[in-house]
């Protein structure tokens, strides 16, 4: 028997809907079952654990968003512009996914050694062209000497926490959804901006 691509990816659908609300051990393979259609042999002909189906759409989650930061840290672009893009990243994959950030990091606070083998891509940050050029900034003295993993958190805590913490942020600000939307957009201009204009020291 051929696997079916589409029924595959109806499954990984399906299975991730359920796993974000649910996490790993909420969801039931069951359950993943009827919310695809299928009956539970046929969902374990395609993946034969829970495990499995869990690795998938994890890793699937995780290249996207490493992805997505590796190539702005080694594009052409300077250092201020690559925090610019990837601050504007960051925005849109959060945007567009809300639900994301809260599910990796529950799950990798609960499960951080089931899953560090996948994280492993990360690492190349440190490789990245924006390192360097960092780097070289400081040597020169046009920025202040700190280190650039400092300066990526910020930007990644600038822009991923108000999306974690947003129940709170709506109420400190009386925010409604269009309202937060507005707000974060307005963060992934300023986030940046307030940082490079600290790093030059220009009178922040």
């Amino acid at each position: 028997m051929k696997k079916d691509i589409s029924t595959e990816e109806k499954i990984l659908d399906h299975a991730g809907q359920i796993f974000k609300m649910k996490g790993f051990s909420g969801a039931r393979m069951q359950e993943i079952a009827d919310s695809a259609g299928i009956n539970k042999a046929m969902l374990h002909y395609y993946f034969r654990s829970k495990k499995m189906l869990f690795d998938k759409i994890f890793e699937n989650i995780l290249d996207d968003f490493q992805q997505n930061i590796i190539i702005t840290l080694n594009d052409e672009r300077s250092w201020e512009n690559k925090l610019t893009a990837l601050s504007e990243k960051l925005y849109m994959f959060v945007y567009h996914n809300e639900d994301i950030p809260i599910f990796l990091f529950n799950e990798l606070h609960m499960n951080y050694n089931f899953f560090s083998e996948q994280l492993f891509k990360f690492k190349e940050i440190k490789k990245s062209s924006f390192f360097k050029q960092f780097m070289s900034e400081m040597k020169k003295g046009n920025i202040i000497k700190t280190d650039p993993l400092q300066v990526l958190v910020h930007i990644f805590s600038g822009i991923i926490f108000p999306v974690v913490a947003k129940p709170i942020i709506s109420s400190m600000g009386d925010l409604n959804d269009k309202q937060f939307d507005q707000f974060l957009l307005e963060r992934k201009k300023i986030v940046p901006e307030i940082i490079i204009q600290y790093l030059k020291n220009t009178g922040v």
